[in-house]
């Protein structure tokens, strides 16, 4: 079964409305399909291991096939550091969002990445940015008001004792948190 993420699926429930137009990059098996308030539209690859039904769009976000300002909001999660011409998969979200649209993106940070990059033998390498690398690759297609919005994951962390301590350690010692997420909306 997919992992759902909580921050995930209330960012999703909280910005779609029941006359939302909204498409899923790197689908999977949809697990956040339910969380979608509207009509929602799938896009993966033909080569996709983890799809259960195939998506809508069997392809690569880099050549999305739907005509310009189709969707209200475009979302992916976990997907887009493994995207290889990731500006032209940028530049396809924003032609197809409607003016106005959002681009809800959710992926590793850099550090997280790289040690994914690391300990994996399958040759995949993932892109490793920050969010101001991030900010700036979308800003270069055309998009606006790119906010970083990781700190929405901090709500459902509920670490233990020991990880609270650790936390508040680092707050008094202006120790920075790092975060497991990178959590990034952007406007067309």
């Amino acid at each position: 079964m997919a992992v759902t993420y909580p921050f995930v699926s209330d960012m999703l429930s909280a910005n779609t409305s029941v006359d939302s137009n909204v498409l899923e990059i790197g689908c999977g098996p949809k697990q956040y399909r339910p969380y979608v308030r509207g009509r929602y539209r799938s896009l993966d690859l033909p080569t996709a291991p983890s799809a259960i039904e195939p998506p809508d769009y069997i392809c690569g976000a880099e050549a999305i096939p739907v005509k310009d300002d189709e969707f209200d909001l475009v979302f992916g999660v976990a997907v887009f550091l493994f995207i290889k011409d990731v500006d032209r998969a940028f530049s396809e979200c924003r032609r197809v969002l409607k003016p106005g649209g959002q681009l809800l993106l959710f992926d590793y940070p850099a550090h997280v990445a790289q040690r994914n990059n690391d300990a994996d033998r399958d040759g995949i390498v993932r892109r490793l940015w920050n969010y101001g690398a991030l900010r700036s690759k979308l800003e270069t297609v055309g998009f606006t008001n790119v906010i970083d919005r990781s700190d929405i994951v901090d709500r459902y962390d509920r670490p233990s004792w020991k990880g609270r301590a650790v936390k508040i350690a680092k707050a008094i010692f202006g120790v920075p948190s790092r975060r497991y997420w990178l959590v990034v909306s952007a406007q067309k």
